[in-house]
């Protein structure tokens, strides 16, 4: 046993043995690695040194031929030569050495870009563009490139702008002139440029394509015309916004706009963008977040100013004549009615094709807008209109003591079936007219420069800030009617012979709307007044201290008793003798006016009002008070409610006041017994109230005082 013990710690003793040799030679095979790694980097930099200046020699000169691919080449080797240097102290000094050779080889690949541009040589641009690719990498030389182009284009739209600058000369000749020169210079560039544009593009094309999101992938060739574009526009807006005092704004609106009709159309027609749609609208692309505009959002606002809504204001302006001229009440009805005929059934077909023979049918959410904004200022100026039957009225009211005129009512009742009837009609086809044109000019055959403001139209909800004109909320109204038409329309149906639906057009023209039917309640308000102002007169003295009001003696056993007051049955008598002018004949057309119940509500307010204004009631006097309710509550009833149908709300309203009166009267009479008999009074408790609302309480705390009732429990 001991013998095996000694022969095992002996073999353990040689295998630690072992291990340790194995582990020195491990590290002395690493050591001998680094020895020979750093031999063969002495090896290779003392190879390298020889060669160096030779490379870098040979690299200038490719440079200085304008052999910028081959020195590229070069440059490429240069680079991995120079890690060779590292071990060394000349390291530093050749990579500076090496960023100068790429600094020198860079500058001269945007000189010779540039000339290349210049003398129309796509093979040079090209190779330059390669240059660009392999040492910025696919964005910063994507910028590179494209700089070339967009700075050839820029240059030649400044000259021929600066050739006829305007200066302070604010014109429409001296800014037509100077935008026609501009504009035909870009499109000779263009059409004398577009084959080294298009192979610089494919040349840009074969390097981004599949590249990261924020490399530009947009056509060369649009974006070089687009920076064209930009200059001329920001030169054009600098005079636009310096001379906006001078006079002849709207002749320079329709001569600018004429050059960009024109400057635009010569220019898309250009090839290759004339066979190619989309790079029209590259051109003409518009963003939030790039600075620039193609197309001054001055001049647009110019062109719908002037040449959109200004002539619609003209007309507006000529037709309020006729409203605002003051006549007596019954010839401006139909002077008002003539006019309102040529604004709702004339003028807007006729503002169509104006908008259409300027070619600016794109403007068509700004034309919708600017209807709805003309019709509605007419509309406005129909109050006039309601306030010459209001001074009648109240003039003959002064005159006449409160009578009655059946001649003036029947004039209000026309007025008022004008608006209801006639002009609502009227309105509501305009409405559907209106929508019509503007969905046919939206789909109208698109100009190029119809594109452009498309384009500008399409950049978020910003444009109807930048526009403005005729209102912001207008336009934004408009805009998304249109849009949710167009969404609506059938696929089939061309825009020139789409008919909009009754919901869809009772969205047009808004604010128009909403101003005449403000109107027409006006003219309503006008003839229940006409019907009431003798109720006025003949309740004058109702609330007063009348003696019927404190009158003592004998209580009749019913609630009521003796006849009802002549004021109040005066009221029942004119309501029966206006009934036959409120009847008027209906033709099913519009939604018949229901005079009465209107009238029969204001004549109980009226009522109440004065019985509010009642001081004192004694027994007797709160008898004859529900004496004259009750007869009034009848005359509702008569006149108010037929063929079976509910309670109007003026009986309503009496029942409550009734009902309070009737609970009081009783509470009185109780009062009366208990101060004969020397008892306490204690008020019975009341059911509860049919409609305890304000006004209600407001009438039992005040017949309460004037009763003399405690006003604890009201």
């Amino acid at each position: 046993a001991l013998s095996g013990r000694r022969r095992l710690g002996s073999v353990l003793d040689d295998l630690r043995d072992a291990d340790n040799k194995k582990q020195s030679g491990l590290s002395a095979l690493t050591d001998m690695e680094a020895v020979k790694n750093k031999v063969e980097t002495a090896r290779n930099a003392l190879r390298e040194v020889g060669s160096w200046e030779r490379k870098v020699r040979e690299c200038e000169q490719l440079v200085h031929g304008g052999r910028l691919v081959q020195a590229l080449e070069q440059l490429v080797s240069l680079r991995g030569a120079v890690n060779a240097f590292k071990m060394l102290p000349e390291y530093s000094k050749k990579e500076a050495q090496l960023q100068q050779l790429e600094e020198h080889l860079m500058s001269t690949t945007r000189r010779k870009a540039k000339q290349a541009m210049d003398r129309n040589i796509p093979a040079d641009l090209v190779a330059c563009t390669e240059v660009f690719y392999e040492v910025f990498g696919p964005s910063k030389g994507s910028e590179e490139s494209e700089g070339v182009a967009k700075a050839f284009m820029v240059d030649g739209a400044r000259k021929a702008w600066e050739a006829q600058d305007p200066g302070s000369d604010g014109s429409a000749v001296a800014l037509a002139g100077a935008l026609s020169s501009s504009l035909q210079a870009i499109a000779q560039t263009f059409r004398e440029r577009w084959t080294i544009l298009q192979a610089l593009d494919e040349a840009c094309s074969k390097h981004t394509k599949g590249t990261a999101a924020g490399v530009n992938n947009e056509s060369v060739v649009a974006t070089s015309v687009r920076a064209a574009l930009i200059l001329v526009a920001s030169k054009l807006d600098e005079v636009l916004v310096r001379t906006t005092g001078i006079e002849g704004h709207s002749e320079r609106a329709g001569a600018l706009l004429e050059e960009y009709l024109e400057g635009f159309a010569a220019l898309a027609s250009c090839p290759p963008m004339g066979e190619k749609e989309e790079l029209w609208h590259q051109c003409c692309k518009e963003c939030l977040d790039k600075p620039g505009e193609v197309l001054p959002w001055s001049l647009v606002r110019d062109v719908v100013k002037y040449m959109v809504l200004q002539p619609m204001e003209a007309d507006v302006s000529s037709l309020l004549a006729n409203v605002r001229a003051p006549n007596k009440a019954s010839e401006a009805v139909l002077a008002a009615e003539s006019s309102a005929k040529k604004l709702t059934q004339t003028y807007p077909a006729i503002w169509a094709r104006h908008v259409e023979e300027r070619n600016i049918a794109v403007l068509a959410p700004a034309w919708l807008a600017g209807i709805d904004a003309a019709s509605a200022t007419y509309w406005k100026e129909w109050t006039r209109l309601v306030s010459t039957f209001e001074n009648t009225l109240n003039a003959r009211a002064d005159s006449q003591q409160g009578a009655f005129d059946g001649g003036l009512l029947s004039e209000c009742i026309q007025l008022h079936s004008l608006l209801h009837d006639t002009i609502s009609k009227q309105f509501s086809a305009s409405q559907v007219q209106a929508l019509q044109l503007a969905m046919k000019m939206n789909g109208a055959t698109k100009t190029p420069l119809g594109l452009a403001i498309r384009q500008k139209m399409q950049v978020g909800e910003q444009w109807y800030q930048r526009l403005g004109a005729p209102s912001e909320e207008g336009l934004k109204a408009a805009s998304a009617l249109l849009s949710a038409t167009l969404s609506t329309q059938s696929a089939t149906t061309s825009s020139s012979s789409f008919v909009p639906g009754p919901k869809q057009a009772a969205r047009a023209l808004p604010s128009s709307a909403s101003v005449l039917h403000k109107v027409e309640a006006q003219a309503k308000e006008l003839v229940i007044a006409c019907c009431l102002r003798p109720v006025s007169a003949t309740l004058q003295d109702y609330g007063a201290e009348r003696r019927e009001w404190v009158a003592e003696g004998i209580v009749s056993p019913f609630m009521s008793g003796g006849n009802p007051m002549s004021c109040i049955t005066s009221i029942g008598e004119h309501l029966f003798a206006v009934m036959p002018q409120l009847e008027r004949p209906h033709d099913g057309s519009s939604e018949e006016v229901q005079w009465l119940p209107a009238i029969l509500e204001a004549v109980v307010e009226q009522v109440l009002d004065h019985v509010l204004k009642i001081r004192r009631l004694t027994a007797l006097g709160t008898q004859q008070l529900v004496t004259d309710l009750e007869y009034l509550h009848k005359i509702c009833t008569a006149l108010g409610s037929s063929d079976g149908a509910e309670q109007s709300a003026a009986s309503k309203r009496l029942s409550e006041a009734l009902e309070v009166v009737r609970f009081l009267f009783q509470q009185q009479q109780r009062q009366a017994e208990a101060a004969a008999k020397g008892e306490a009074f204690a008020e019975e408790p009341r059911g509860q109230p049919t409609n305890n609302n304000a006004s209600e309480k407001r009438l039992e705390k005040t017949l309460r005082i004037a009763m003399g009732l405690p006003l604890a429990s009201a």
